[in-house]
């Protein structure tokens, strides 16, 4: 009995850290700014996730139609078989993607870097 006790103990506490996880990240996440368009590992195109707007991705490996609505991008449809990446959600959280693998598609969230704020290479004091 006590071997079952702490079995459920364990998975009660393995689910609350679940959502824990869960909540942190959507309360937290960082809104992006640029979506980002791959084709075949290379950059395609990129676009401003606050201007709502279709584009017509069509390439040697396949056609996509990008949709940026409400500051959210989801791809409204696609000449794969699959059509995972249509079924995708709707992404608008830095970090986040929508891959078309068949149409060898990627299409990133990021956030917008501003030169004069960006601090790349520099040495911070603790480094020094």
């Amino acid at each position: 009995m006590k071997k079952y006790y702490k079995d459920l103990i364990l998975i009660i506490v393995l689910i609350i850290v679940s959502i824990g996880i869960y909540i942190g990240y959507s309360f937290f996440a960082e809104k992006g700014t640029k979506v980002r368009i791959y084709v075949d590992k290379k950059l395609y195109k990129e676009l401003d996730l606050s201007v709502n707007q279709s584009k017509n991705i069509s390439t040697e490996y396949g056609t996509n139609i990008i949709k940026i609505k409400d500051n959210e991008v989801f791809v409204e449809s696609a000449s794969c078989d699959n059509q995972i990446c249509v079924n995708h959600k709707a992404i608008s959280n830095s970090k986040e993607s929508i891959i078309c693998i068949p149409n060898r598609l990627v299409v990133k969230i990021e956030e917008s870097v501003d030169d004069s704020d960006s601090k790349v290479g520099e040495i911070d004091d603790i480094a020094k």
